[in-house]
């Protein structure tokens, strides 16, 4: 990871510039990124296994990722 991508994936109320703070806190990302992977995990056996258990963790990260930075894109 790049030296400038940590102060991304920080929660915004952690970071030093306060002129990007997210009101979302910690508890209001985890929850839907919590049921986002359960859903996943449930749905990939449901549904006969489409993709390998690598493969779904990769999507999977990579929705959580864009999430995270939805969540802490500055308020207009």
């Amino acid at each position: 990871m790049a030296r400038g991508e940590n102060a991304v994936l920080a929660p915004a109320h952690r970071r030093s510039d306060t002129s990007t703070r997210c009101p979302a806190s910690d508890d209001l990302l985890a929850t839907p990124l919590s049921g986002m992977f359960t859903q996943a995990i449930t749905w990939w056996p449901e549904n006969g296994r489409p993709f390998s258990p690598y493969e779904l963790a990769t999507e999977a990260a990579q929705w959580a990722f864009a999430v995270i930075i939805e969540a802490n894109r500055p308020a207009n």
